[in-house]
């Protein structure tokens, strides 16, 4: 293992902002180790301007960001603003979730070192986002890929059928999460992808693999840096419920 950012301190309380398919079962794994808060139990609310409830929620050794970034927003730039109203009231490490969509289609590897270039408002926003949180103090940024486990199922078609697939599973999340913090991982960014890049067509066996186009999204470091081992390296469309 190769890590050699780390905090000394004890993690003791850690806060979870964003309870829903990824941060509840997390705060539940968690809280057999650790004292937990959850954000929906402070009445947390987040907006441009402002953020409101009760801001014990805030002390803790480490906060928990998983709050997702939708696709429904007009306008993308909301997700940077309401993140900035986040930190304000943030003194400590901070775990953020982001997305390998931040990467562009038009590099057939991506890497955590890439410089990234956005074309699309949503790219822009997202790496605004993190620059934000690496301007903050301890951090460790997570891109996730797309997400699937227990009621999520991988979507049974795709337009683009012979794209390479970056997918994970929602119990390595929670174990990488869990292994960050026994390392006490700071100051890095990381692919959260699992080995398998299939083209879409393979793993739906609908149509014959073509030339493929878009990117895969490596794990190398992720592998090597935390001698992680996934429990879900291949993706499967059976995401039936398991625990980590």
């Amino acid at each position: 293992m190769t890590i050699t950012h780390h905090i000394t301190m004890d993690i003791k309380t850690i806060s979870i902002l964003g309870c829903g398919w990824l941060g509840l079962p997390l705060a539940l794994q968690l809280s057999q180790t650790h004292s937990v808060k959850k954000s929906p139990d402070f009445n947390i609310r987040i907006f441009e301007d402002q953020l409101i409830g009760d801001l014990d929620f805030f002390t803790c050794d480490l906060l928990i960001i998983t709050i997702p970034f939708k696709r429904t927003f007009t306008d993308p730039f909301v997700y940077p603003k309401q993140i900035q109203q986040v930190l304000k009231h943030a003194h400590s490490w901070v775990i953020f979730t982001s997305s390998t969509s931040i990467y562009t289609d038009d590099i057939s590897i991506v890497t955590e070192n890439l410089v990234i270039k956005p074309q699309t408002p949503r790219q822009q926003a997202l790496l605004e986002t993190e620059h934000l949180i690496q301007s903050h103090g301890d951090y460790t940024i997570l891109r996730l890929a797309g997400l699937y486990g227990p009621n999520r199922p991988i979507r049974p078609y795709n337009p683009d059928m012979n794209t390479p697939i970056n997918l994970i599973h929602l119990d390595d999340v929670v174990l990488i999460i869990k292994k960050i913090i026994q390392y006490k991982t700071t100051g890095h960014i990381f692919n959260l992808v699992s080995d398998d890049h299939r083209h879409r067509s393979e793993l739906h066996s609908h149509f014959k693999d073509q030339k493929q186009i878009g990117k895969i999204v490596s794990n190398h470091k992720l592998k090597t840096e935390l001698d992680y081992l996934f429990k879900h390296p291949i993706a499967t469309l059976d995401a039936s419920p398991s625990h980590p």
